[in-house]
């Protein structure tokens, strides 16, 4: 993940980031000239549970040491900053601008509403808890904001984050979510894939955006373009022609944290203030989803994010399409016809009315594709991709989707793309006849990048440099389901403790790791990271310590099952797990299915769950052809019986 800011500014997601610079020293003062100027963002850590987590960001506030609460954000009565948390990977989305008190800070507090999620398939979730959500972060140690600038990086964990998925239809999720905070220097600019305000000021070459109560500057760059609904514009730019003050605006670009400028690849008008038409814009609302299916007339639209349509995510917005909306492809001068929109396409629609919902603008984004070359030919520079996700969601989910689909590219083809070589690649689909996807930026996945692993044996081995050894499920690819793991830890290595009965989490050093697993205080230990396959080593990018037992969590996993009743499905599991509070292993159970247990499938050579059936499943339990199955649901102690509410079963 890359994070940026400037002064005193904020990232939230997988890293939240405030930076600071003043001139005075790092005790507490309250005057107005001991204010610094601040600016939040916004990132995220993926889940791979989730197609889409979106949150509406209401407030923030951060506490200093004297105990006064100095508010960074507060959208008051109007709508606050919505973002998909997952749609932020590597990149912010720019919640507010501040003024901040030079200081000491102890704390800070988060508050957001109106979550919504979306499963893998594109099942709309339920998300509890529901309603408005405030999260209390700690910074440890306290940040100090002085003349130098740095960063407080708070780090959302949506993976850990997320402790009770059941997908499909009528699904929910439980988000209880850790968030972690520090200080640090400042690096490099950092990519804004969003920042979205309204108009202060506007000249021929620059504006002002405000974003809660202070202002960016946003610049233009040789290659500035714009988009509104008259069009796509490039240089040379008057923005005086395109802008108006009041209107509301999104800016593409990358940030840089020493000028407090905003360097715009793209600035788009998405709404007028008081509904004028000057430029084609909306003021209705938009959505952004993928392509399902289009008519004559209208584009069906799996809906990944939306802002004041009343539309939910995971939901089908059909949008009618006439001869007054444009359609186009974004940061390009390039139309489109709606036959020409393929399924999997990203579009962003922009409402000209809510009922019926009709599209003013359609802007074709880049798309992102992630699956395993079949074939490359090297004299056409060209690869054929059996697609695994389009954005976040399955392909299975996309009915009509062509699959394998033929990959292009505008020169050679990138070092690392072989057959069988994993992949991720953006860009735009051709139209549907041509059954190719023109390819814009791309990049060779490392299967071994992504590994953990979980249990509840450990130990530590070596201390220069420093390593443990946990035992319990991996997550690593060529590597058995249950195996013990070497793990290293390094100095940017990120230790925090969980208490699994509240789920408070705290940073903590590596020397209270150490003293805690040798005082045998914690019951599970988790590493996140990069995987060596030659060192066989995982390098910690994460370790979670838990300590204490988890309320109302049942579960066991195993390799040694055998089916005993066939209607309903039941069947006895040996393994290890937790059961009533208590961790156990080699433990025999009996499994009973209902008709509301969730069934989830990993095929041979998948690195996902996908929804199943029990009656799918039903035969490699009878024939025993899982190398894991794993059950979560509610113990019942006296009759050593578990009523499953998911079970996962991975092919050999």
């Amino acid at each position: 993940m890359r994070f940026s800011a400037i002064a005193t500014s904020l990232v939230l997601g997988a890293g939240l980031i405030l930076g600071a610079c003043s001139s005075s020293s790092g005790s507490d003062q309250s005057s107005s000239s001991s204010e610094v100027s601040t600016v939040i963002l916004l990132t995220d850590a993926p889940s791979d549970d989730l197609s889409a987590l979106q949150v509406e960001i209401t407030r923030i506030t951060m506490t200093r040491t004297n105990g006064n609460v100095e508010v960074a954000f507060d959208a008051g009565a109007s709508a606050g900053s919505v973002v998909n948390l997952l749609q932020l990977q590597g990149v912010n989305s720019l919640l507010a601008t501040a003024s901040l008190p030079r200081g000491r800070y102890t704390d800070m507090s988060m508050t957001f509403r109106n979550a919504s999620a979306m499963d893998i398939n594109g099942n709309a979730l339920t998300v509890s808890p529901s309603g408005s959500t405030t999260l209390a972060i700690d910074l440890v140690p306290n940040a100090n904001i002085t003349g130098q600038s740095s960063y407080i990086q708070i780090d959302f964990d949506v993976r850990n984050s997320v402790q009770a998925v059941t997908p499909g239809v009528g699904g929910s999720v439980t988000i209880s979510p850790l968030v972690y905070a520090s200080q640090s220097l400042p690096g490099n600019a950092a990519p804004v894939r969003e920042a979205k305000g309204v108009v202060a000021s506007v000249s021929e070459t620059e504006l002002t955006l405000q974003k809660g109560a202070g202002t960016m500057l946003i610049q233009l760059k040789s290659t500035t373009m714009i988009e509104s609904g008259a069009g796509n514009f490039s240089q040379p730019l008057d923005l005086t022609s395109h802008f108006n003050v009041g209107d509301d605006i999104e800016v593409r670009g990358g940030f840089d944290p020493q000028s407090r400028v905003i360097l715009a690849d793209t600035i788009e008008l998405w709404g007028r203030q008081g509904g004028g038409s000057t430029g084609g814009t909306n003021a209705a609302g938009e959505v952004t989803g993928l392509v399902t299916a289009t008519t004559a007339s209208t584009v069906s639209l799996l809906v990944l994010e939306s802002r004041a349509t009343g539309v939910s995510v995971g939901s089908t917005a059909i949008f009618d399409v006439g001869t007054s909306t444009t359609i186009l492809v974004g940061n390009t001068l390039q139309t489109k016809a709606l036959a020409d929109l393929s399924i999997g396409q990203e579009v962003r629609a922009f409402a000209a009315t809510l009922s019926p919902l009709a599209a003013s603008r359609l802007v074709l984004r880049e798309t992102k594709l992630r699956g395993t070359l079949q074939s490359v030919d090297t004299n056409a520079n060209t690869a054929v991709l059996d697609i695994a996700r389009v954005e976040k969601i399955s392909d299975t989910a996309l009915t009509g989707l062509t699959d394998p689909i033929t990959l292009n590219f505008n020169g050679t083809l990138p070092a690392g793309f072989v057959a069988n070589a994993m992949v991720e690649v953006e860009g735009i689909f051709d139209a549907p006849a041509a059954m190719s996807f023109s390819v814009r930026e791309f990049e060779v996945e490392n299967e071994n990048e992504s590994a953990e692993v979980e249990g509840t044996t450990f130990d530590v081995v070596s201390t220069s440099p420093f390593e443990l050894e946990i035992t319990g499920e991996a997550e690593i690819p060529g590597v058995s389901p249950t195996a013990t793991i070497t793990v290293r830890v390094t100095t940017s290595t990120l230790i925090v403790e969980r208490n699994k009965a509240t789920n408070a989490t705290t940073p903590i050093t590596l020397a209270e790791l150490t003293s805690g697993v040798s005082g045998i205080r914690y019951g599970e230990l988790k590493a996140e990271g990069t995987w060596n396959p030659q060192t066989m080593e995982l390098t910690a990018s994460l370790i979670r310590a838990d300590v204490g037992a988890e309320t109302n969590e049942d579960e066991l996993e195993g390799t040694s099952y055998s089916v005993t009743l066939t209607s309903p499905l039941t069947f006895t599991l040996t393994g290890a797990g937790t059961l009533d509070g208590s961790a156990v292993t080699n433990t025999t159970i009996t499994v009973v299915t209902t008709s509301n247990t969730t069934a989830l499938l990993r095929s041979t050579g998948s690195s996902n769950y996908n929804t199943s059936t029990l009656s799918a499943i039903q035969p490699g339990l009878s024939n025993n052809t899982y190398s894991e199955v794993k059950v979560e649901g509610d113990y019942d102690s006296t009759t050593s019986t578990l009523t499953a509410r998911v079970i996962r079963v991975r092919e050999q």
